[in-house]
């Protein structure tokens, strides 16, 4: 059965409060070295659980590397049965306080996740603390657990190598005794503070797709605001697919390589409806389609901001079923896209993502052409906003904003009359984006 979470939300507590409570040095000394996993009954939930108190071990205490101890010791350390006597060597050698490892099995459809922490006085694994939940951990849950680990480092001693006795005096037995530091009263000390959750520093997924709905609206505005075909469109229901693609990084996430990566973004209404700005209720159908195919640098920034360059291509097309109805050009956008993105993580709970395109058009369609306005220049700006929410360690509930506008100057010698047109979308989404 699942522990109550008031009585969880104690053990967090306690484990991150005896870190806030430690002197400042306190961490940095302690080393830890992170074993593998016994999940054979669930190696998902295990690779995840693994992940996150990893992060945690990283970001305070000296983590030491199993690879090193290997290089130093051989190759005939099995990390997966460690003997109290293997345990006392290494830590002799390294100054290790902790060994930290966990057993995850399934029990009555269940999991029970236990601890299996390696102290360096005895050898011995101590006494296991146990977790027990159902189906995929959430990220609670996955905090609650890694707080039990926590808390097991903490009420360790860190490694104290053992006095030499001197030559030149004889041996005495000493008795160890636990003298009470009497210290002044501090008010500040006594205050329980609750550390902010874990921020994983630049960590960024290898794989995102994401699936928003939400609406899109269209305004294409002519100047002076005379000119007859002056139109405008109603908002639509939009759905809109995002995926980015870092191949290196699912095989080597720290190598430069591992930092490009492929963007393919699209749109389609095969039903949107458009009509004339002084007559609403004459509607036609209207086909929108958009697609945007860019290569992506992603450099770190800092611990928690990464910035993104991106060079591509965008293609936006807007045709009406019934041009005599409107009587406006369809256009078909073709552009270069140059942009950055910034990504923001707000710790482990949420990312915030901001990004700015500049579009020098290829080709505009229609619209753009020299028979209707006259030959024009053009540009475009793309805006766009991003917050997401984690719901698992996967998935986030993400919500989505995004402005495009393109402006046109004409030179007035075309069968119509317009100084300037300017083009724009709007668009609010909200979905979901899986991470990998």
């Amino acid at each position: 059965m699942q522990k109550p979470s008031s009585i969880m939300f104690v053990l967090l507590a306690a484990a991150l409060t005896t870190l806030s409570l430690q002197p400042s040095n306190a961490l940095a000394k302690k080393r830890v070295v992170l074993l593998p996993f016994d999940a054979d009954a669930a190696k998902d939930h295990g690779k995840t659980i693994r992940g996150f108190i990893q992060d945690l071990l990283k970001n305070n205490y000296e983590y030491v590397l199993k690879k090193d101890l290997k290089e130093a010791e051989g190759d005939e350390i099995d990390f997966r049965d460690l003997s109290p006597d293997t345990v006392k060597k290494i830590s002799k050698q390294f100054s290790i306080t902790a060994f930290v490892g966990a057993e995850l099995n399934k029990v009555k459809g269940s999991f029970v996740f236990k601890t299996k922490i390696y102290s360096w006085e005895s050898g011995e694994p101590l006494p296991a603390k146990e977790y027990t939940f159902k189906g995929k951990p959430s990220q609670k849950q996955i905090e609650e657990m890694a707080a039990l680990v926590l808390m097991d480092i903490e009420e360790m001693k860190e490694y104290t190598p053992p006095e030499e006795p001197k030559d030149d005096a004889p041996v005495v037995p000493q008795v160890d005794e636990k003298v009470e530091k009497v210290e002044p009263l501090d008010a500040d000390k006594n205050k329980v503070i609750k550390p902010p959750r874990a921020i994983v520093p630049n960590q960024v997924p290898a794989i995102q797709a994401g699936l928003m709905l939400g609406f899109l609206q269209r305004n294409l505005d002519f100047q002076p605001t005379t000119e007859p075909y002056y139109k405008t469109s109603s908002p639509s229901l939009a759905p809109a697919i995002k995926v980015a693609l870092y191949p290196l990084a699912l095989s080597s996430p720290e190598s430069l390589g591992a930092r490009f990566g492929l963007n393919l973004s699209g749109l389609f209404l095969p039903a949107f409806e458009s009509y004339p700005a002084n007559d609403k209720d004459n509607k036609v159908g209207t086909t929108v389609m958009d697609l945007n195919f860019a290569l992506l640098y992603r450099h770190p920034v800092g611990e928690n901001i990464h910035l993104t360059p991106r060079l591509g291509y965008a293609m936006r097309t807007w045709s009406f079923a019934k041009k005599d109805v409107l009587d406006v050009p369809s256009v078909s956008y073709s552009s270069i896209d140059l942009g950055v993105d910034v990504r923001l993580n707000l710790a482990s709970i949420a990312v915030v993502e901001a990004g700015a395109s500049f579009y020098l058009p290829l080709a505009a369609g229609d619209l753009a052409e020299g028979e209707y306005y006259g030959e024009s220049s053009l540009y475009g700006l793309g805006l766009r906003f991003l917050f997401g929410y984690k719901l698992t360690p996967n998935l986030e509930l993400v919500a989505t904003f995004d402005f495009t506008r393109y402006a046109f100057s004409f030179n007035d010698k075309g069968a119509r009359t317009a100084d300037s047109a300017a083009d724009q979308y709007l668009q609010f989404g909200i979905g979901a984006r899986f991470n990998h």
